[in-house]
C-alpha cells in the first residue's frame, strides 16, 4: 500500500486534505469527490508535506 505524501485540494469544490483527513499518495491526481457527483476528472491542487523542522536537524552529539 502506497503512503500519503502530498497536501492537496480541489480547485472546483474545495475538498482537500485537510477535509478529507488524509494525504494524497503519489498517483493520485484528481478529485474523487467531483468525480463522483459527475463534474468529471479534476485536477487536485497537490503540495508535499514537509518535514517537521526537528527531523531536519543532527542530534545534539553529532553536531560540530
Amino acid at each position: 500500500m502506497v503512503e500519503g505524501h502530498w497536501h492537496f485540494q480541489c480547485p472546483t469544490c474545495g475538498m482537500g486534505s485537510f477535509e478529507l483527513g488524509r494525504l494524497a499518495a503519489d498517483q493520485e491526481l484528481v478529485c474523487e469527490v467531483c468525480g463522483e457527483e459527475g463534474r468529471g476528472e479534476i485536477r487536485l491542487e497537490r503540495w508535499i508535506v514537509a518535514a517537521p523542522k526537528d527531523e531536519a536537524r543532527l542530534p545534539a552529539d553529532l553536531a560540530a
